[in-house]
């Protein structure tokens, strides 16, 4: 099996280094009038461990905040629940900081560029930006080195997270988020916490975006794209060991999606949810959803869990098109068990032409099933999949009931078609 990395590696160093970002991610905008405009010079926070943040000046127009407040936000020695509390509060027309640096005890640095805000109001942004990140350093999991882009939020409502933070009051509605995007990340991280220098792991991201639309607190439409995700162990790390089962030295990885909601109509649609891999190849779902209610984007618990469960599934469709993963799966399976490439693709057809119909309950629509699977192995070029139920439609309450595999094919038609 593989093993991903420890993503909680240099956990203090990176959060230190991003204070700004986590402060104002549970923030926003609703132009509300503010108090005062603060401003501060020379700011710096030791932490615990030793490292060293300093804003050498800021600027916070229109906030009702003290300076005070404002710096135990930044302050090391603050509790998580004292500065979220100030966060949940926060009110700024505008704030400018023009460097954020983090020096680590044990050497190094980290800059965060220009960062910026409109619109702040207590859990919702206008606008947050950052121009970019670099800097490297050794925390106490290891080494660390990053360098970023452009950071980019727009019209998000995340009262959500800190409502979460707080336990306090009535459970607020579903996150938003207008926009989000971020450009040319690139990171390097020790394998594992007290990982030895020659083990650690490569992550990069070309970019992500985000663009969702609301009517009010309901979500309308939405798309987000992920382009160049690589994960690259180090070659003597033990990632490298698992991914090299396989044959890749690395992974690049990436993500497409595109849905929208009809509140009248109370469907839910995903027209595209892609992932794909380099020399792996991609996966993508297509769905239809009905009767989902708006009330799931509300805020009483009980009535999300009604309108969820209320709502059915009209169709799916599933198609996975191979370039290289099956390949390479069939050579690993294959040196498992002493075999050839080709013995076990002929061990795999036969054992889709028998089990495949048996646990169907042998009927005409799971032999053509089995068929399609051969036909697949045979040439895997790319295999749909489409489901839909023989009412119209099947409840979300009744897909229990198609735990039982000799069932399902009383309660929906599966069609499956390789290579197209």
């Amino acid at each position: 099996m593989l093993r991903l990395p420890a993503l909680t590696i240099s956990r203090r160093f990176l959060a230190t280094a991003s204070v700004v970002t986590l402060a104002l991610g549970l923030t926003g905008t609703t132009g509300t009038a503010a108090a005062e405009t603060v401003t501060l010079d020379n700011f710096t926070s030791t932490s615990k461990d030793g490292d060293v943040l300093t804003i050498k000046h800021a600027d916070f127009e229109g906030t009702n905040l003290t300076k005070q407040e404002i710096e135990k936000i930044f302050s090391s020695g603050e509790t998580d629940d004292e500065k979220t509390a100030l966060v949940q509060k926060f009110k700024v027309d505008k704030m400018s900081i023009p460097a954020i640096d983090v020096v680590p005890k044990k050497g190094g640095a980290i800059h965060i560029h220009d960062v910026t805000a409109a619109k702040v109001d207590a859990g919702k942004i206008g606008a947050l930006g950052i121009s970019g990140i670099d800097g490297s350093g050794v925390d106490k999991d290891g080494a660390v080195a990053i360098k970023a882009g452009a950071l980019k939020v727009e019209n998000a409502d995340l009262t959500t997270a800190l409502a979460a933070a707080t336990h306090s009051g009535d459970t607020p509605a579903m996150s938003q988020l207008g926009s989000f995007s971020w450009q040319n990340v690139d990171l390097t991280i020790p394998e594992t916490e007290g990982a030895p220098p020659d083990k650690t792991i490569h992550l990069a991201l070309a970019s992500v975006e985000i663009h969702n639309n609301y009517d009010g607190a309901v979500f309308r439409d939405g798309a987000a794209t992920i382009k160049g995700f690589v994960v690259e162990p180090s070659k003597t790390s033990d990632m490298a060991a698992s991914l090299g089962i396989l044959g890749y030295t690395r992974l690049e990885l990436g993500m497409t999606s595109t849905a929208r909601y009809d509140a009248g109509a109370k469907t839910m649609t995903i027209d595209d949810l892609t992932f794909n891999g380099d020399k792996m190849g991609a996966l993508a779902l297509k769905a239809n959803f009905g009767e989902v209610g708006p009330e799931i984007f509300g805020t009483d618990n009980d009535a999300r869990m009604a309108g969820l469960i209320g709502g059915n599934i009209a169709g799916l469709e599933l198609k996975f098109t191979n370039s290289g993963l099956f390949e390479k799966a069939v050579g690993y399976f294959a040196d498992q068990q002493k075999m050839t490439p080709e013995q076990l693709k002929a061990q795999w057809t036969q054992v889709a032409g028998q089990m495949l119909p048996a646990v169907l309950g042998g009927s005409p629509p799971a032999l053509k099933l089995a068929g399609a699977a051969q036909k697949f192995i045979a040439s895997p070029t790319s295999l749909t999949i489409d489901v839909k139920p023989k009412a119209g439609a099947l409840k979300f309450a009744d897909v229990m009931s198609l735990a039982d595999p000799s069932t399902l094919l009383t309660k929906v038609d599966i069609t499956a078609t390789p290579g197209q």
